[in-house]
């Protein structure tokens, strides 16, 4: 897959570290987070969105629970 944000995987690694590596709920949990990443970049990729916009759509995706409570198996 090609990277054409500029320091992508810094971006993702302190995402990860500082917001994804937080939520530990049941199902809001990180694993979800990066489910919910990888699928939204590939469908993203699938509808032929640039490679900027599906490397968004990953962000996006890693940060779509930030601050979750996590209260509730399903909201």
């Amino acid at each position: 897959l090609e990277r054409p944000i500029a320091r992508f995987d810094e971006l993702v690694r302190r995402i990860r570290e500082v917001v994804v590596g937080k939520l530990r709920a049941p199902y809001h949990d990180a694993a979800h987070a990066e489910g919910v990443a990888e699928r939204f970049e590939r469908y993203l990729e699938a509808a032929g969105a640039t490679p900027v916009v599906a490397q968004l759509g990953f962000l996006t995706g890693l940060l779509h629970d930030a601050g979750h409570p996590g209260e509730r198996y399903r909201e």
